[in-house]
């Protein structure tokens, strides 16, 4: 095949395909930016060159850094990886004339489907089912709002011509929502893509987002050869951008199943395409499906695929690259390939769902990953991560850390097998989302399959506020937070409150205490303890500071003094670590509640900060440009705004009067 790959990318994708290169007996590559320098990626490849500053667009954005990598290494193959440059076709075009081999789809296939108006125009031409919308790109402001009022209609999807991930997409039901997406759905595409060309489309609603993995190679007598797998369901979604994942999908039936991979084949088939690639489908409840993109890359989520079908998906990509035929283990009788079991996969954002998704930034400590011990073939969980204990979580990447993959023989074994792991997932010193996702587990809806891309803002109308457990959790809690007391006191050399429930037994280690509860495992995180005796627990993803006391302490706690509440209501602080992009107001100007004030960038995501009540703005505190961390002051209203303020709801209210006597 061949002596190196270099695989330009970071993280964990880098870390998956060096294991089924280190399988094959092939050396790696890994590029990296000074970000990422003591990575764990970087050292699990065979040799390792740094590519640039920390900045993607100075290191992995950086064809031609990459390139010459690739010639001082002696690779003479790239993996792209996903993301980052793995769907430019100029890229994928530049290392074929370089002379190496590039492991994806032909660069005129990854620039028809990078296109999303050439791939709806080839999906339509092989008879695929599309989503109705304007056909071009979409130029001005003005446009977009014309075509929404006069040949769309509200709600439209605003989205990138040339990426996906979610990325410079938005949702707008009105004038005002399109005004307000223009923008910043333009930067974050220029952002991302290098391209800040925006489509408009129809917006489907309650729809789910299911997905076919495909791998297309050649046979022997130089047919194409086209492989779909079980399609994959990706609707549990914030941002746009997935956060759990599973194979099969509960919603489609055998029939429509079959429907959508036999035009998945014919769309391959048009564009002659080899390698590993996704289509994406937005399936209603009534069983009607439309063509949203073709990803010409491996995805984030391929291992729950790979899961139910017990091939390396990897492995194919690299037969294909080399013109080999596909290997064994992807022969099959019909066009889907054969599965069994469930696979359900959550990705771990270094974000705080408690706060809109912030990103969170800082350095991983502790940091404890599922244990894999218990592992059967029939039953297993799979982590995929790209970080370690104190590994520095940077504002300039993807915030995702990990992805944690569970598979068993049916749904309800897999969903149950992801939240014990999730259980087991010590992250600490950043915010994640693994809390949300235990909550989205233990949803009944969820539970039931019945799982719409609206899914998240329709259970968290006004936002994820935690994991609320039930009475019989919150009594497992209780007896475990005793039993940890009592334990960590013997420990110490302290006395006991009164020893351990008699039905229990308990193994405590480092940040984790396993215990049987009535026959019942349970996984409980010990996060740390207060000079007061104060526990920090987490169960089912629920975060509780827990008091233990004996009844004379419990008795005097009820004289201590409320602790004194910091009034920041004048204040308006960064949620999260970034850079401030730009101010749209001025000092002395009066705003009104959910008036903008300021664009700050994060993870080269844009997120607008909002007034959060009526006032005159008095002092900006930061320049335009420069770095913000978390909570850090960006403005403060002036000293007197409450009267301002006052005198203004006063002047609307004689304003109104005088109105209503001119109407009379």
């Amino acid at each position: 095949m061949w002596q190196a790959i270099l695989i330009a990318n970071r993280g964990e994708i880098v870390e998956r395909v060096i294991k089924t290169c280190h399988e094959l007996e092939i050396e790696t590559v890994a590029v990296y930016s000074t970000a990422d320098a003591k990575a764990p990626f970087v050292s699990k490849a065979t040799q390792s060159i740094c590519i640039g500053p920390a900045a993607a667009n100075k290191s992995y954005l950086q064809p031609d850094n990459i390139l010459q990598a690739m010639s001082i290494s002696g690779a003479q193959a790239l993996h792209p990886g996903y993301g980052f440059l793995s769907e430019n076709a100029q890229f994928a075009q530049a290392v074929l004339d370089a002379g190496h081999v590039w492991l994806g789809p032909s660069p005129s296939c990854v620039h028809q489907m990078g296109d999303k108006l050439e791939s709806k125009a080839v999906a339509v031409q092989a008879g695929v089912a599309t989503v109705p919308g304007h056909d071009g790109v979409v130029e001005t402001l003005s446009q977009a709002l014309q075509l929404c009022n006069e040949t769309i209609g509200y709600p439209v999807l605003l989205k990138a011509l040339a990426g996906g991930g979610g990325k410079g997409m938005r949702v707008c039901y009105n004038d005002q929502d399109v005004k307000d997406a223009w923008t910043v759905s333009k930067a974050e595409a220029l952002s991302f893509f290098n391209n800040d060309q925006l489509l408009l489309e129809k917006f489907i609603e309650r729809p789910h987002h299911i997905e076919f993995q495909v791998l297309c190679g050649r046979k022997e007598n130089g047919d194409l050869d086209v492989v779909v797998f079980p399609e994959r369901e990706c609707s549990i979604q914030r941002r746009n951008q997935k956060v759990i994942e599973e194979s099969p999908s509960c919603l489609l039936t055998p029939e429509t199943r079959q429907t959508m991979a036999e035009q998945v084949v014919r769309l391959c088939q048009a564009t002659q395409y080899q390698s590993a690639g996704t289509v994406e489908f937005l399936v209603d409840e009534e069983q009607n499906f439309f063509f949203l993109e073709m990803n010409s890359r491996l995805q984030v989520e391929h291992p729950v695929t790979e899961a139910i079908t017990g091939v390396d998906l990897v492995k194919g990509m690299l037969y294909v690259g080399a013109g080999w035929p596909l290997p064994d283990e992807f022969q099959r009788d019909g066009i889907i390939m054969p599965h069994k079991g469930h696979a359900v996969e959550a990705r771990i954002y270094a974000e705080d769902p408690l706060r809109g998704f912030l990103p969170s930034t800082g350095p991983l400590s502790p940091y404890v990953e599922p244990s894999s011990a218990q592992n059967t073939p029939e039953s297993y969980v799979r982590v995929e991560s790209g970080v370690a204990t104190g590994h520095l979580v940077s504002p300039y990447y993807d915030p995702m850390l990990s992805k944690v993959i569970y598979y068993d023989q049916t749904r309800a074994g897999a969903i149950a097998g992801l939240s014990q792991a999730l259980d087991e997932y010590v992250i600490e010193s950043v915010q994640h989302n693994a809390r949300l996702v235990q909550s989205v587990l233990r949803e009944p809806e969820f539970l039931k399959g019945n799982t719409p891309t609206s899914f998240l803002p329709t259970h968290y109308p006004d936002g994820f506020k935690g994991v609320k457990l039930g009475t019989s959790d919150l009594q497992e809690l209780a007896a475990a937070a005793a039993v940890i007391s009592d334990v960590r006191r013997t420990h110490f050399d302290r006395p006991s409150l009164g020893g351990q429930p008699n039905n229990s037994e308990v193994v405590v280690e480092q940040y984790l205490c396993d215990m049987t509860i009535d026959g019942v495992s349970r996984s409980v995180q010990v996060l740390g303890e207060s000079n007061e005796g104060e526990l920090k627990l987490q169960m089912y993803g629920a975060d509780v500071i827990v008091t233990i006391q004996s009844e004379r302490e419990y008795e005097l706690s009820a004289h201590m003094h409320e602790p004194l509440k910091i009034d920041t209501s004048s204040l308006i602080l960064s949620p999260m670590p970034g850079t401030l992009i730009s101010y749209a107001v001025d000092e002395g100007d009066y705003v009104e509640e959910g008036q903008e004030l300021c664009v700050v960038e994060a993870m080269k995501m844009q997120n607008l900060i909002r007034a959060p009540r009526a006032g005159t703005i008095g002092k900006c505190k930061v320049t335009v440009g420069n770095s913000l961390q978390a909570d850090q002051l960006i403005m403060e209203y002036a000293k007197d705004d409450i009267h301002e303020a006052a005198a203004q709801a006063l002047l609307a209210q004689k304003t109104n009067v005088v109105a209503g006597q001119d109407h009379l």
